[in-house]
């Protein structure tokens, strides 16, 4: 690192959309979200929600309403790939229904991943796409994000030295493919502009 004091380590997810799925295991739920930010393609970024939470959103929450998700990215060795982990959720105002209701307050969908961590390591396969590997320690825990670069921010994180503190905001994309083993989604987070400290 550049300087001898830790840096403040940022991992926080801003999501607002409509759940488009939910599936419910004993003890975690999974919330996708349906999410349109401008001209993006829509996005169904997969929210995990555990402990108390659970019971709670299985009981206010359903497929189809509009609600507003904070939240952070982890990876573990199991799941190198950061996933969402849900913290807040609330009742967000449908489009049509603020129409109607002067006094509700409609906010347009949003994806946005805010990350600060120390530059690990980046695999640039060609110039115009890097994969950067972050690491941030949060409440003690060490967590080691992948974050997707294009173009200018991926000529930008060839230039990035290990230990570097890098700010970067970005949104979730969710895609699926065919495989032979039928139809696999994945999410990642792609980098929309970052900053070398």
């Amino acid at each position: 690192m550049n300087s001898q004091t830790a840096p403040d380590y940022v991992s926080r997810v801003e999501l607002l959309g409509t759940i488009a799925h939910k599936f419910r295991t004993k003890n975690r739920i999974l919330i996708a979200l349906a999410v349109s930010v401008g001209s993006d393609p829509c996005d169904f970024p997969s929210i995990y929600w555990y402990d108390d939470m659970v019971d709670m959103i299985d009981r206010d929450f359903k497929v189809g309403d509009r609600v507003e998700i904070t939240g952070c990215l982890r990876t573990s060795r199991a799941f190198p790939k950061p996933i969402v982990v849900g913290e807040t959720i609330t009742a967000a105002v449908k489009w049509f229904d603020a129409k109607f209701d002067p006094s509700a307050e409609y906010k347009p969908d949003h994806n946005e991943a805010i990350l600060k961590g120390e530059f690990v390591r980046a695999y640039l396969p060609n110039p115009d796409l890097a994969l950067i590997t972050l690491r941030m320690v949060i409440n003690g825990y060490t967590y080691f994000p992948q974050v997707t670069c294009f173009k200018k921010n991926a000529a930008r994180a060839a230039e990035i030295y290990e230990g570097d503190i890098v700010s970067i905001v970005a949104r979730i994309q969710t895609q699926k493919r065919v495989t032979d083993k039928g139809i696999e989604s994945y999410q990642t987070v792609v980098c929309r502009s970052m900053r070398v400290e």
